[in-house]
């Protein structure tokens, strides 16, 4: 008798579990965003003011390049038809030779000392560069 109970509680079991698993399965085989591309187009647009302009009228959806004026910059931030997706991607340095090269060349590098490496690092001023030059898109490195 109580084996009775047992199998009939386990039979019990695995239909409600069919029963549930069924429709989940179903459920997960739907496309919840919509159709899928019937194609991607990739094409080449290197003036960043062609790119804007093509991407306000629709004509394009995606360019993956910085925006490098000001007047670049304003245009996308005042288009509805634009998102700008702020990211620092790139980095500027002033790469020195600290290298000696009297023995080799016979001429003398100055950024061979390290007081001329450490004065020209004080005399650098990163804070003007991004905000004058880089147009405030930009974190000064030290």
């Amino acid at each position: 008798m109580r084996g009775k109970i047992l199998a009939i509680a386990v039979v019990t079991i695995l239909l409600l579990q069919i029963f549930i698993t069924i429709p989940a399965i179903a459920a997960a085989q739907e496309v919840p965003y919509g159709p899928y591309l019937d194609k991607v187009i990739f094409m080449e647009v290197a003036e960043e003011e062609k790119a804007l302009k093509m991407i306000d009228a629709g004509e394009m959806h995606i360019w993956l390049w910085d925006i490098g004026t000001k007047e670049g910059r304003e245009f996308a931030e005042k288009s509805p038809n634009i998102e700008l997706i702020p990211a620092y991607a790139g980095m500027y340095d002033f790469f020195l030779n600290p290298i000696d090269t009297r023995e080799t060349t016979g001429e003398f590098n100055p950024f061979c000392l390290r007081e001329v490496r450490e004065a020209l690092n004080y005399y650098i001023n990163r804070e003007f560069i991004v905000k004058e030059i880089m147009g405030g898109f930009g974190v000064p490195q030290w």
